[in-house]
């Protein structure tokens, strides 16, 4: 879209221009010009000296007629626009608005393409007016929006959009828009402009004259923002050192709940007064506890309030730690705001993450100075967006950009701290997160950064007395995880191109070539040996695990001879890169980084080849990726000697576990027996405050196939066939779970071809397009869904915004026995003499069957209807584990048709 412009048209047609714009918008048929698709609306406003001045809005008659779902969309009809222009008289009318300004569109090449075409056809010499796309530039200038969508742009800027869809409207809009951005871009200071000039030339947006005239505009106009300072050569935001202010708390602790709970809109709840209560009551007594708090109960104010009270109280810090980083920000921003509300106290709470989600001033400047950036445009953008953030961010966290795909590239070479090293500590927004996080009565932080074996920093979470463990049933994984180590093609590959892109050696590419030779002989052997009936992964992938006799394999033949040069190629560039160092003196910290990164990965490796029966390993092959697509895995055996290591801190006095499913068969032992906390822990558990008996239906057939002796095939066709009269009898919207992405890739398209014709979405993890949390979003958005999701989904679902809600479980949720760690694990139980179905997989399977039937109900209005299709729920000796691990309501077990019928009288009279 960028136009190359004569000498004398970029000077005098530049001031001439100067603060005049046309915005536009189209409405269409569809979005290709060249496959016919015609205008159908047009809307424009214009803007000159930053005050909308005129506007135009017409209806154009298309030659064919407008497609039914474009109807929907816009409001317009065929027989709204039968009278209406043609748009060789609408282009005669808005040429003329066009002479001398600049083109505005939000995604503007849409609109100037579409535009354009319907010039030439009509005998019009194209547009030849500079283009501003306001997505762009709100990508830049609006870091903290929620989202780029014209509708999430004017609802984060609360612009008044009447009409969405209409060309005037969506036109009005994207003009007020843009005077937003433009009265942003001047509060911006003179260095974050330069800096933003020097990258504009690659913008799609002919933005560099804009930004010039402003720089020219504020270069003798003196400027001072008391909230911002130059540091490492940027613009930032003035953060002041935090300080733990001194709090005389006079109230009792019940007086300090009750306070809370008398707040509107505050309820009390009994449940989370119990566990205040009793996190309280440990807290006091030194002692650990094992909390289980039924699902939607409000556990995070339960552990809240005593962590708040007994901090101020006693002045000790409290760590609170959960599953993952969106948890982590939800307890801040949702549940703990409603405290520091309701008591007005100033209580201090720290949100703290692994250094890599924070930037680092100095290395941002080496970046700068030393990458070649300039023919990328995804990491333009993404420093351009980092420029205009850092005057704005009070944390420097990654969490609150959104960077494009290649922008995301770059990251770790712009984030982290180098503990101990003090230029690096004045840099590094990290820093300043530990900082707060000293002073702070609380501190916020997730299971994987608690656990990091890794971790250096001058604040050691674990060195805290008092500590709560939120989500605490994802611990043993997180721990697995964190202990884990694997490596594959593609993060080596794009390791060894980071290592090129600063330094052209000759070595980088002879390890790439031992790489690929390496990862193909494995491929290769994974492809012969794997058997025909393992499980796929969630991402579908084979994985092969394995024993010693695999293990001896691998070290012999091809494989040894092409690992052994791969080491020996990666080795040679490590001593290349290390002989330059002294000679890089500016690129020396990324060498290092970089090289660390190599070192481990070959340490990975080398470990994975070495016998070691405490150690389990396997490896995954996409059978329809490339041939070199191999990630290795290794993972130790057994935890329960990290984790007491862990929990026998001499600082540590009390620690407190909570979640919803810490139990199998009225027990805690499959939870404790890992962290080596079986004995000296309180165990409560508390549950939730709901009618279950009115809002709960438990449903399962008894004429379904049964699930082990079934043909795979005809079994998903039985489960399609199910799901269909349930969507279409019962509830216009459900869930279907599954252990088995093969299964969940059959019902899909059996779904999709019964489904089509009722305009259902098929939302299914691994096929459709978006991560788990995108799937979860678009199923909330659609009127007329299902989603079908494995593992992950069985405790993610908490679907907002649905009053109604129906899981089907397809079958049992045991994990696949050929998945590599359960099959380590039982070997292990084996060698214990333990059955490893009654130790392992079973209590599994019922922690995952409690997680599933959790999401149900999450308050007092929910309702929701659980169908089981396993038959061996009701028919084996073992399925009766899984009925007590349910509150105390009746099972229907009948047939199809009668459950049906009973689910969709249920529905229907509770409506």
């Amino acid at each position: 879209m960028g136009v190359i412009f004569s000498y004398f048209w970029r000077t005098v047609k530049r001031r001439i221009m100067l603060n005049r714009y046309v915005v536009l918008d189209l409405e269409t048929t569809g979005h290709s010009p060249k496959r016919g698709d015609e205008i159908i609306e047009v809307g424009l406003v214009v803007i000159d000296n930053d005050q909308i001045v005129d506007e135009y809005s017409t209806k154009v008659r298309p030659t064919h007629s407008i497609p039914p779902f474009i109807s929907r969309l816009t409001g317009l009809t065929n027989e709204d626009v039968k009278n209406a222009p043609t748009i060789q008289e609408v282009l005669a009318d808005i040429m003329p608005f066009f002479e001398d300004r600049y083109f505005i569109a939000h995604n503007a090449k849409f609109d100037y393409d579409f535009l354009n075409d319907a010039l030439l056809r009509n005998g019009y010499s194209g547009l030849e007016c500079p283009t501003i796309d306001t997505v762009e530039l709100s990508r830049i200038f609006l870091p903290f929006a929620d989202g780029y969508k014209l509708s999430e742009l004017t609802s984060y800027l609360h612009i008044e959009h009447f009409s969405p869809h209409r060309a005037l409207s969506d036109a009005y809009v994207t003009g007020l828009l843009f005077l937003e951005i433009m009265n942003r871009l001047d509060k911006l200071p003179l260095e974050t402009l330069q800096q933003l000039l020097s990258f504009s030339q690659q913008y799609d947006s002919d933005f560099e004259w804009v930004l010039d005239d402003m720089i020219e505009e504020k270069r003798y106009k003196y400027e001072s923002d008391h909230n911002l300072i130059l540091q490492n050569g940027f613009a930032v935001k003035r953060i002041d050192q935090p300080t733990q202010p001194d709090v005389d708390i006079q109230l009792s602790f019940d007086e300090f709940v009750g306070q809370f709970f008398n707040q509107e809109p505050n309820e009390a709840r009994t449940g989370q007064i119990q566990m205040a209560n009793e996190i309280y009551h440990s807290f006091q007594n030194n002692q650990n506890a094992a909390i289980e708090a039924e699902a939607g109960m409000g556990k995070t104010i339960g552990y809240l309030l005593p962590a708040t009270y007994f901090s101020l109280r006693n002045k000790e810090q409290v760590v609170i730690s959960t599953q993952t980083i969106q948890l982590q920000n939800q307890i801040i921003v949702k549940d703990w705001m409603k405290i520091a509300e309701s008591t007005e106290l100033p209580i201090q709470v720290s949100l703290l993450k692994s250094s890599s989600h924070y930037i680092n001033l100095e290395r941002l400047r080496l970046f700068l100075e030393t990458y070649p950036i300039h023919s990328n445009y995804d990491i333009i953008l993404s420093l351009s967006i980092i420029l205009v953030w850092l005057t704005e961010t009070k944390t420097g966290d990654r969490e609150e950009l959104q960077l494009p795909t290649k922008g995301e590239h770059i990251w770790p070479f712009i984030s982290g701290d180098d503990a101990g090293n003090k230029e690096e500590e004045r840099s590094s927004y990290y820093h300043l997160a530990e900082q707060e996080a000293k002073q702070a009565n609380v501190v916020v932080v997730n299971h994987a950064f608690l656990l990091n074996p890794d971790r250096k920093d001058s604040v050691d979470m674990l060195d805290y007395p008092y500590m709560i463990i939120d989500e605490a049933h994802h611990f043993e994984n997180v721990a697995r995880n964190q202990l884990a180590k694997k490596i594959d093609y593609v993060g080596l590959v794009d390791l060894l191109g980071s290592i090129s892109r600063f330094q052209d050696f000759i070595e980088v590419e002879q390890a790439k070539a031992q790489a690929d030779e390496f990862f193909r002989n494995v491929y290769e052997a994974v492809d012969f040996l794997h058997e025909s009936d393992n499980e796929l992964s969630d991402t579908g992938k084979f994985q092969l695990f394995l024993d010693e006799e695999h293990l001896s394999l691998f070290q012999q033949g091809p494989i040894k001879q092409s690992f052994s040069e791969f080491v020996a190629a990666c080795q040679k560039l490590i001593r290349t890169m290390a002989g330059q160092i002294k000679s890089r003196e500016r690129t020396k910290i990324f060498h290092i980084q970089l090289m660390e990164r190599l070192k481990k990965m070959l340490n990975v490796l080398e470990l994975f080849f070495q016998e070691d029966h405490m150690a389990i390993r396997w490896i995954e092959i996409d059978q329809d990726g490339a041939k070199n697509a191999v990630q290795i895995n290794l993972q130790p055996m057994v935890l329960k000697p990290y984790m007491q290591g862990l929990f026998e801190n001499k600082n540590r006095k009390s620690t407190i576990f909570t979640s919803a499913t810490l139990k199998t068969n009225q027990s805690y032992s499959t939870f404790l027996e890992p962290l080596g906390l079986e004995e000296d822990i309180k165990k409560v558990t508390i549950p939730a405050d709901y009618k279950l008996q009115e809002q709960t239906r438990i449903y399962v057939p008894n004429d379904f196939p049964n699930v082990i002796h079934s043909n795979p095939k005809k079994y998903a066709s039985e489960i399609a066939r199910f799901t269909k009269k349930i969507l279409d009898e019962v509830n216009d919207k459900a869930i279907v779970l599954f252990t088995s992405y093969e299964m969940l890739n059959d019902v899909h398209y059996e779904l999709k071809s019964m489904l089509s014709v009722n305009s259902f979405d098929v939302l299914s993890q691994g096929i459709s397009t978006g991560s788990k949390d995108k799937l979860k979003k678009m199923f909330e958005r659609s009127e007329h869904a299902v989603l079908l999701g494995t593992n992950s989904f069985w405790e993610g679902v908490d679907i907002s915004g649905e009053s109604l809600k129906v899981i089907i479980l397809v079958r049992l949720p045991f994990d696949p026995p050929n998945h590599p760690v359960l099959r380590a694990k039982a070997n292990w139980y084996h060698d214990q003499d333990k059955n490893p179905f009654y130790h392992l997989a079973l209590p599994q399977a019922i922690l995952r069957f409690r997680q599933a039937y959790g999401r149900l109900i999450r308050n007092n209005e929910d309702r929701g209807i659980l169908f089981v299709l396993d038959q061996r729920m009701m028919k084996k000796s073992y399925g009766k584990h899984f009925v007590k691990s349910l509150p105390d309501l009746p099972i229907t077990h009948e047939n199809t048709d009668h459950i049906i019928q009973d689910a969709k009288n249920w529905v229907t009279y509770n409506n």
